[in-house]
C-alpha cells in the first residue's frame, strides 16, 4: 500500500542549496511541506498531491539568513500518476437501478493508469456484461505552465432489448489550469462527443423497448397511458 504522499500526482520539485538549507513549500498560501537538505542539489517528489493542483511556492532558507524563492507550476487532472507509479481497480457486482423495467445483469469492470517519465500517464479501462461490452483508452499529460489535460476514447458494443447489436464510440477530454496570482484553478471537461450507436450499461438492461410515462399527458386518471421509446 502506498503512503499517502504518494498517492495521486504532484511535481517534482528540484533545487540547489549553497549549504545545509530548510527547504518548505506552500500551496495557496498554506505550508505543505518541509524539510532539510545537505549542500548541493535536491530533489522532492514525496509531496501530498491536491485534487486540482495549484502551483508551488518554494522557499530555500539557507543558514546564513540568505532565501531563495522558486515557483513549480502544478495543475492536475484526476487520471495523472507520479513517475513509476500504477494504480489499478477492479470490481464484480450486480447492476441494480431501483426500475422494474430494467433487468440486473451481472457485469465486470476495472481501470488501470500508470505514470511514465515527462509527466505522461497513459490510461484504459473496461465494463463487460452479457449484452454490453466497452474499452476505453486514453492518455493524460502535465503540460507545467500550461496546465494539464487527458483525452480519452470509449467504444461500446451493445445488445438491446429486441436483439439489435450496436456499436458507437465516445470522446471525451478535460483540461485544468492554476494561476498561482490570484489563487484560482480553472478545470474544463470538455463536451463528451458519442457517435450512433453509443449506449451505456444502463441502457442494456431495459429488458424492452419502450415503457408508459409515469403519469397521464392531461393528468385525467382515466386517460389511457402513452408508450414512449427508451431507445
Amino acid at each position: 500500500m502506498l503512503p499517502d504522499s504518494q498517492h495521486g500526482f504532484a511535481p517534482v520539485i528540484h533545487g540547489i542549496a549553497r549549504g545545509t538549507a530548510q527547504v518548505s513549500v506552500k500551496q495557496n498560501g498554506y505550508d505543505v511541506y518541509q524539510t532539510t537538505v545537505p549542500p548541493g542539489p535536491f530533489t522532492i517528489d514525496d509531496i501530498n498531491s491536491a485534487a486540482n493542483g495549484g502551483d508551488l511556492q518554494v522557499t530555500i532558507k539557507e543558514a546564513d539568513g540568505s532565501i531563495q524563492t522558486l515557483y513549480v507550476p502544478y495543475s492536475s487532472v484526476p487520471v495523472l500518476q507520479r513517475a513509476g507509479y500504477t494504480r489499478y481497480a477492479l470490481a464484480m457486482g450486480e447492476y441494480r437501478s431501483g426500475n422494474n423495467l430494467q433487468s440486473s445483469p451481472k457485469f465486470i469492470q476495472g481501470s488501470l493508469m500508470h505514470g511514465l517519465e515527462g509527466n505522461w500517464t497513459p490510461y484504459g479501462g473496461m465494463q463487460i456484461a452479457e449484452d454490453y461490452q466497452a474499452f476505453n483508452l486514453g492518455i493524460g499529460k502535465d503540460l507545467g505552465l500550461f496546465g494539464a489535460f487527458s483525452f480519452d476514447i470509449t467504444q461500446a458494443n451493445t445488445t438491446l432489448a429486441d436483439g439489435t447489436r450496436h456499436s458507437g464510440q465516445s470522446v471525451k477530454s478535460v483540461y485544468s489550469k492554476s494561476f498561482y496570482q490570484t489563487g484560482t484553478n480553472i478545470q474544463v471537461a470538455g463536451y463528451r462527443y458519442s457517435t450512433q450507436g453509443f449506449y451505456n450499461l444502463s441502457d442494456s438492461a431495459y429488458s424492452r423497448m419502450s415503457g408508459y410515462t409515469v403519469k397521464p399527458p392531461t393528468g385525467d386518471t382515466n386517460e389511457q397511458t402513452q408508450f414512449i421509446d427508451y431507445f
